[in-house]
């Protein structure tokens, strides 16, 4: 496959899917980021119930938490 024999079509097909893989990848490592810090809050939760909760609020985020 030349690039110079490549129709607007075929370029443009291309150009597409390459798109589409890369919206899903980015779709995905943020599904999985979101995922990681769900557990990991539900996790410290678990440990440490309302203290948990009150350093939140004291902390001002769950960062400095």
């Amino acid at each position: 496959m030349n690039m110079t024999t490549l129709s607007t079509t075929e370029l443009a097909s291309i150009i597409g899917a390459v798109a589409v893989v890369g919206v899903v990848i980015i779709a995905a490592v943020a599904k999985w980021l979101l995922f990681r810090r769900k557990c990991r809050t539900e996790k410290l939760r678990a440990q440490f119930g309302a203290e948990y909760d009150r350093a939140v609020k004291e902390d001002g985020g769950r960062r400095h938490a």
